[in-house]
């Protein structure tokens, strides 16, 4: 009864501090994070994969940027309990999903699992958020966890560290810059490829942008900035993402990490762009956010599967709908939206 108590007072202060901006950027982060994870029906496609990329980041740049409220509410341990509950449902779902599989197709249990394995998958379960039992996109979960803890102890050690700026951007630089030479770039720069899961974990994914979210808020006061520069910089920053998605292919520099050089610019202008301006309570886009956000980025590889058997099934093969499509769907949807803004 406590428990549920708690909740509902942490569901009316998040209620009071919602942005319906930020909650209609959660929609498209979570399409993004879908067209992650399937296929394209043509090469076009792929060179807007640099946006994609932004999916996740977003996600964490958000929980960032409502991390003091959190902390003023004092429902810290309500929280914590959403995020270790989500992570285990999906865990069990997926557990079950896969166990199910297996016994359809009678696979059997694969050869040699011991306790070398177990360890080793106990190690990239702990120490890099890789859930081996489950489809590898729950590991944001379990490194939001990790982020929210590390971020609370040093808030509640030493809180000027957070609020010391030029610190945060030097800390997410270096992080950032880890993140590129183990993930996207270790090809170029190492002269061989690493597993995905040495730059895709909390401390080179998570916690870099977790503290551009807190950062943005902080900075977001004294920035003066109209709707057109906001607009402006986001074209030119999506020509930066083009050039460099291109040299990776041309040059086939690496296979992409979950992070370019150019996303943390990327996610920071569409916090700015979304945070500033208001849809309105009955913007489908934040309604959906608001309520379905985690629900669509836990479940949608089920979706996909799904789909993707039902059309092998009819004979088809390929997805109903083209991926490019929805890109230009979406990225219109969003623009116009601002544009039109600026002249209302």
């Amino acid at each position: 009864m406590e428990d549920f108590k708690q909740m509902k007072e942490v569901m009316y202060t998040a209620e009071k501090n919602r942005i319906d901006g930020l909650d209609a950027l959660k929609t498209i982060a979570a399409a993004l994070v879908i067209f992650l994870h399937c296929s394209y029906q043509s090469d076009a496609g792929s060179h807007l994969r640099f946006i994609e990329l932004t999916g996740v980041p977003i996600f964490f740049c958000i929980s960032g940027y409502f991390f003091s409220d959190i902390k003023n509410g004092a429902k810290e341990k309500v929280y914590v309990k959403k995020i270790i509950m989500l992570f285990f449902e999906g865990i069990v779902v997926y557990s079950i999903y896969n166990g199910a599989r297996i016994f359809l197709r009678n696979d059997g249990l694969p050869d040699g699992i011991g306790i070398k394995e177990c360890l080793q998958y106990l190690i990239k379960l702990i120490i890099f958020n890789v859930p081996g039992v489950a489809y590898n996109h729950l590991w944001y979960l379990l490194a939001l966890l990790y982020v929210f803890a590390i971020v609370n102890i040093v808030w509640k050690y030493n809180r000027t560290i957070i609020l010391n700026n030029k610190l945060l951007i030097a800390v997410i630089t270096v992080l950032l810059t880890c993140n590129c030479i183990l993930g996207t770039y270790s090809k170029l720069i190492l002269g061989f490829e690493l597993d995905t899961f040495f730059s895709r974990n909390w401390l080179f994914d998570g916690l870099p942008f977790y503290l551009i979210g807190i950062l943005y808020k902080q900075c977001r006061k004294n920035e003066n900035g109209g709707s057109k520069t906001s607009v402006w910089a986001v074209l030119l920053l999506l020509c930066a993402g083009i050039i460099e998605n291109e040299l990776i292919i041309n040059y086939q520099i690496s296979n992409y990490g979950d992070c370019l050089i150019i996303t943390p610019f990327l996610v920071w202008m569409f916090l700015k762009l979304f945070s500033e301006r208001s849809c309105g309570r009955k913007c489908r886009l934040a309604k959906i956010g608001r309520e379905n956000s985690s629900d669509i980025y836990i479940y949608h590889p089920l979706v996909l599967a799904a789909v993707q058997k039902f059309e092998k099934f009819g004979g088809g093969g390929k997805y109903f709908v083209s991926k490019e499509y929805c890109h230009a769907f979406i990225g219109s949807m969003c623009f116009w939206r601002n544009i039109c803004i600026q002249f209302m």
